[in-house]
């Protein structure tokens, strides 16, 4: 994706599950669009259906706005629960559509790419998260 950079994604873990780390998604415009990778690995403890979601940050970094939830529709990932094998990583594509009529120009925000597993028992749901930077052109 052009403006999008990410850290090497080659990574495992032994227990849990994780997504990957925070990416910069830079100089968006309107009409702009572009697609990316990002890996969800699952630790090898046990099996986890897992479902991945866009969020709005309720902390954004020094500097970063959150992303307004009107603007949560530019993101497009597979939101649909898919199983994980112990040990398995998997590929989801993440689509970014920056409407041709949108102004939102000039801003700094933050975005959270989330993964959840769905079948947790219990009362605490445990979610990771990757952090996305966003800057608008001017």
């Amino acid at each position: 994706m052009s403006g999008c950079t990410a850290p090497d994604d080659n990574f495992s873990i032994t227990e849990g599950f994780g997504i990957s780390a925070d990416a910069n998604v830079d100089n968006l415009r309107p009409g702009w669009s572009g697609t990316t990778v990002i890996n969800v690995v699952n630790g090898h403890d046990k099996e986890r259906t897992i479902v991945l979601s866009v969020r709005a940050s309720w902390r954004p970094d020094k500097g970063y706005e959150a992303l307004p939830e009107e603007y949560l529709s530019w993101f497009t990932i597979d939101t649909e629960p898919f199983d994980m094998a112990r040990g398995e990583a998997r590929e989801v594509i993440v689509s970014i559509d920056v409407p041709e009529d949108v102004d939102y120009a000039g801003k700094r925000a933050e975005v959270r790419i989330r993964a959840t597993e769905v079948n947790q028992e219990g009362i605490v749901r445990i979610a990771a998260e990757s952090k996305w930077y966003i800057t608008t052109v001017k």
